[in-house]
């Protein structure tokens, strides 16, 4: 059975992984590899000379043992969408289903990466649900139940971020932190094409935080706000056209 978008994603991320630990195994490998002929050299035992280094050793096999088979089980987990956290009433294996349909007809409306410091976060937008891929963790959030995204600068001296991509979404706000403001701005501006920009007339900066404060105290308040936006928005288009 051909494998889905969202198997194929974790597969990839999978594999790195390995990767990352073979890597790790091969470099133990050959510096076990040098202190055993530099022992020969110096006509000592240098391997076994101290407990510590079988010991180390031993915490190293484990490690790598241990996530060969997480990361085993953590692939088959996937193969019924075990991985995919989904905001909303549908189950991960009907968003999935959802998901994987769209993209194998080729409705990948946006396909992003946000490269913070640390990592990098894949941000992919399809007609029914917008996915945040950050490592084993994919989160998928309807694209109905989405009201707006915007490239949020942090506030000089405060924030611990340059910016942020700021999702509001239906009872839960989401944050993906970059470090290029262009870059994400780009990446907002592609999402409007299928997720209107309702607050466009506004500064992003100044209003992405006064409707954060609302939402976290007051979420009636900020739905009252949005569906207002919304209807003199789709009110303004109208009488454009």
């Amino acid at each position: 059975m051909e494998k889905g978008f969202l198997q194929r994603y974790a597969n990839r991320v999978i594999k790195k992984t390995k990767m990352l630990f073979a890597m790790l195994g091969v470099l133990m490998i050959a510096a076990l590899t040098g202190l055993y002929f530099v022992g020969i050299a110096a006509e000592e035992d240098l391997l076994f000379s101290s407990p510590l280094i079988p010991g180390i050793i031993g915490v190293m096999l484990f490690i790598i043992i241990g996530a060969c088979i997480v990361l085993t089980i953590q692939n088959r987990r996937w193969a019924n969408y075990g991985g995919l956290t989904v905001q909303g009433e549908a189950t991960k294996e009907e968003a999935g289903r959802v998901i994987d349909d769209e993209a194998a007809s080729g409705n990948i409306l946006v396909d992003e990466y946000i490269y913070s410091n640390k990592t990098g976060t894949r941000f992919v937008l399809t007609p029914s649900y917008l996915l945040i891929c950050e490592g084993m963790k994919v989160t998928a959030i309807p694209a109905g139940k989405i009201f707006w995204i915007c490239a949020q600068a942090g506030i000089k001296g405060e924030s611990d971020y340059i910016v942020r991509m700021k999702i509001f979404a239906e009872n839960k706000m989401y944050d993906v932190v970059g470090a290029n403001i262009e870059h994400l701005k780009n990446i907002a501006d592609k999402m409007y094409r299928y997720i209107p920009n309702i607050f466009s007339n506004y500064d992003a900066f100044d209003l992405s935080y006064k409707l954060q404060e609302i939402f976290v105290k007051d979420y009636s308040q900020f739905l009252a706000i949005y569906q207002e936006q919304k209807q003199q928005f789709y009110a303004s288009n109208a009488s454009t056209e």
